[in-house]
């Protein structure tokens, strides 16, 4: 398998807005590891740290024609990696704070009125 030259990037991006296969894995192989680590860094989940990785890729295969007009692609990538991980950290705080409300509300004794 070819190795990624990042030099031929554009060409490589080209290639994947037309559908093409190898190019994104190329992509994928070349970038996996280092979006994963930062995930991974702010999770501290490897389980999450995946998804991230997954979600990440997912969402270039799925704009992949709109990314000839990227001018950074490195930046654009690891700014969809952000944002998916703060989405994900918020979206645990919300699970955390609302679990949190629940088990206060069972341990709280219930008020029995006495007639």
């Amino acid at each position: 398998m070819r190795k990624y030259n990042p030099g031929e990037e554009k060409k490589v991006l080209e290639l994947l807005a037309q559908g093409n296969e190898f190019s994104f894995t190329l992509l994928f192989d070349h970038y996996r590891g280092r979006i994963f680590s930062v995930a991974l860094k702010f999770l501290k989940s490897r389980e999450l740290a995946e998804e991230v990785v997954q979600e990440v890729f997912l969402k270039i295969w799925s704009r992949r024609e709109d990314l000839t007009r990227v001018l950074d692609f490195e930046a654009y990538l690891f700014t969809v990696a952000r944002n998916l991980i703060f989405d994900l950290i918020k979206d645990i705080a919300k699970e955390t704070t609302t679990r949190n409300d629940f088990i206060n509300r069972i341990q709280r004794p219930s008020v029995q009125i006495r007639i």
